[in-house]
């Protein structure tokens, strides 16, 4: 029962990723001589400085999951902290959904940490991530002529806030109620109302700070048309929040890409807007990559 859940989970996800990958594979393919035709002239002055912006993102996150896990009582210092955080980061990347999660669990209990105060950490910074995202969306997606008035954006805006608020107190208490059901310690602390609002400005920082990179990723690429920073910058978070909610593609794998070359359509040609949500892609995942063998070499004791 369990390897066929797993198993279909699997499919599942190959199914949608795999259908999504066609999908632009295709649309790649009817733009085919216009890609071609591109003069694509990387500035890679720009594009380091976009990639050493982008590790404020991972930065910012990494200290508010080590915040959430010093409220619950788990003490680590920043370098290992950062280390467990992103290498399980890259479990998202696992077919199957949670798997970062599963990581993150599991490399926790090696430290000494206990594994459910790393979910429940973990669930809250997601979801703060996601809702910080909702915040940039909300904000900069009107500049490409989406969600326009202001009455819309308000009451989405407020209605983030008040998730922001009862967030973490929910989540914590649910995972809390699951472990006495099954006869667990429970959590012995669990988040007040008020700290969801004092912990949300590092999710909305990281998120600036992501938008701000993929700005300067499209400037180095020479695809940033004159003002189209904040419609980037929202298109992108848009993009990103689809693919987080769309669990079963792993790191939103091919519906990000389709999704973000659809929304940035109104300000840039189809050719240059699939070139981009390419690049982006390998640019993020090799910033990933490389920013988690970074924080693991740091964690690791030095020979002697």
């Amino acid at each position: 029962m369990k390897s066929g859940f797993i198993s279909s989970r699997h499919v599942l996800s190959a199914l949608v990723v795999g259908g999504a990958i066609v999908f632009l594979g295709l649309r790649l393919a009817r733009q085919g001589d216009a890609v071609a035709a591109l003069d694509v002239s990387p500035r890679w002055g720009w594009i380091a400085t976009a990639a050493a912006v982008l590790g404020l993102w991972f930065a910012l996150r990494a200290l508010l999951w080590t915040r959430l896990m010093g409220r619950f009582g788990e003490r680590l210092d920043g370098r290992r902290a950062a280390a467990l955080w992103f290498a399980s980061e890259l479990g998202r990347y696992v077919p199957g959904a949670g798997w970062h999660f599963v990581a993150r669990a599991l490399l926790s209990d090696r430290l000494g940490v206990r594994p459910a105060a790393a979910v429940v950490a973990s669930l809250i910074e997601l979801g703060m991530a996601v809702l910080a995202a909702a915040v940039l969306a909300l904000l900069f997606i009107p500049e490409l002529g989406l969600v326009g008035a202001w009455p819309i954006r308000t009451v989405g805006l407020l209605l983030v806030a008040v998730v922001v608020i009862v967030q973490g107190p929910l989540v914590s208490a649910t995972v809390s109620a699951v472990l006495k059901r099954f006869r667990r310690e429970p959590l012995s602390v669990r988040l007040r109302l008020s700290e969801g609002l004092r912990l949300f400005p590092l999710a909305l920082g990281a998120w600036l700070a992501h938008g701000v990179a993929f700005v300067l990723l499209a400037r180095g690429l020479g695809l940033l048309p004159a003002g189209g920073g904040p419609a980037f910058a929202g298109a992108y978070a848009a993009a990103w929040l689809v693919g987080v909610l769309v669990v079963v593609a792993p790191g939103g794998l091919g519906v990000r890409e389709n999704v973000l070359a659809w929304l940035l359509l109104p300000v840039l040609a189809e050719p240059e807007a699939l070139v981009l949500v390419l690049v982006a892609r390998l640019w993020v995942t090799a910033a990933e990559v490389g920013y988690a063998l970074f924080a693991v070499g740091l964690a690791t004791p030095r020979r002697h």
